[in-house]
């Protein structure tokens, strides 16, 4: 069995979205290659079980910017592995350049069009425009390519329509470091249709003061707080929602996958081209940047998509054509065209 080793970060500047799409990855992949994973301590203990779910060996190592160090902990084990697949912020060409001189493919994930990158793939499900590559790099882009983990896919392809039991689930990140989730959840007091507010926070959220605070003043509504949950967890919030409060990242995408009435926003730079595509495709209302955004803003956008139940039929049925939960297949045939090829 061919085998592929998966590099991925998770810091507090940048969040689980890199370690959580890698394991959406590993779960695909996992069907036909042998998997191992690479991370660094800093990922969760919730999401390192489900990473040792679907993947054969789980090796951490100390968080580091430095290249060298993370190369010292690749360089010795790749010559068992067919392919490595890099998802990071540092310095990926430095990694890419060595993978390549120990004979082994190397694969990016990647935010935004790089169509310079030297390695044997790229993909990533931001970015949709089509892009000249060079003559050893093959592009694949766009939700078609969602990196969305097993049971977002599953739940996609089931034949009957959930209960939606939720008026609205918000998730900002695991540390969500602006607070968005306590302007929205403002935002969304005078609106008197939602009353019963699912609310997702990490474990190291660090404004939970502020949050009971307004909460203990704020009664009128139903707000329940869900701290760390596990994939499981978080798609069954989604599942029962009428509407879905989330950034631009792996995690609408996961929403939109479900099926619900998404409505995005940026929380940080480089979920710019992922806000573009679902909001130019028609598969999410647009909230603008919600770093910037004014709460007022925000309660009149909701109340003018509360108003227009046909169009969030609309998204919805858009989300069920384009995230049909079968990227996995899409993904795999990619894997197997660059390790064979």
């Amino acid at each position: 069995m061919q085998r592929i080793l998966i590099r991925a970060d998770a810091r507090k500047e940048s969040g689980l979205g890199h370690v959580v799409r890698s394991l959406a990855l590993a779960q695909m992949l996992a069907e036909v290659f042998h998997v191992d994973f690479l991370c660094e301590k800093t990922v969760p203990d919730f999401v390192l079980q489900d990473i040792s779910s679907a993947c054969q060996r789980v090796v951490t190592f100390a968080a580091t910017e430095d290249n060298r160090a993370c190369l010292s902990e690749i360089n010795p084990i790749l010559k068992h592995y067919q392919a490595l697949v890099i998802d990071q912020y540092q310095n990926p060409e430095e990694i890419v350049c060595a993978v390549q001189m120990a004979g082994c493919r190397a694969i990016r994930i990647v935010d935004t069009d790089e169509p310079l990158s030297r390695a044997d793939l790229v993909f990533g499900h931001s970015f949709w425009q089509p892009s000249k590559s060079s003559e050893n790099q093959k592009n694949s882009q766009g939700v078609e390519y969602a990196l969305v983990r097993k049971v977002f896919r599953d739940i996609a392809i089931l034949p009957e329509p959930p209960k939606r039991e939720i008026d609205a689930t918000l998730s900002f990140g695991g540390y969500d470091v602006g607070n968005i989730s306590l302007k929205i959840l403002r935002a969304l007091t005078p609106i008197t249709e939602i009353q019963n507010i699912a609310l997702v926070v990490g474990e190291a959220y660090p404004h939970a003061q502020e949050l009971e605070l307004y909460l203990s003043m704020e009664r009128s509504r139903s707000v329940k707080i869900y701290r760390g949950v596990s994939g499981t967890e978080f798609a069954q919030l989604l599942k029962h929602a009428r509407f879905a409060f989330l950034p631009a990242s792996g995690s609408a995408l996961e929403a939109a996958t479900v099926g619900t009435g998404l409505v995005v926003g940026i929380t940080a730079d480089n979920q710019s081209a992922l806000h573009a595509q679902l909001t130019s495709r028609e598969l999410a209302f647009d909230l603008g940047d919600l770093r910037r955004v004014e709460e007022a803003a925000v309660t009149k956008l909701c109340q003018t998509i509360i108003s227009m139940p046909n169009k969030v039929e609309l998204i919805m049925n858009k989300q069920r054509s384009l995230l049909d939960g079968q990227s996995a297949i899409r993904i795999i045939d990619l894997f197997r065209g660059v390790i064979d090829g």
